[in-house]
């Protein structure tokens, strides 16, 4: 129990809470990111074959 008042007392909750903040946002721009791109990707990919085959 001493142990975890320790985290109490020296933030750790805190900090812990803001680390998972910032994690979470993270992965959730870098995820929308690769959605995109990978969108644009098939766009690219479509464009072109509909060219190829002109």
């Amino acid at each position: 129990m001493g142990h975890e008042m320790g985290h109490y007392v020296l933030n750790h909750i805190y900090k812990m809470l803001a680390f998972f903040v910032i994690i979470i946002f993270n992965d959730h721009s870098s995820a929308k990111t690769r959605i995109l791109m990978a969108m644009k990707w098939k766009e690219e990919n479509i464009n072109h074959e509909k060219n190829k085959e002109k």
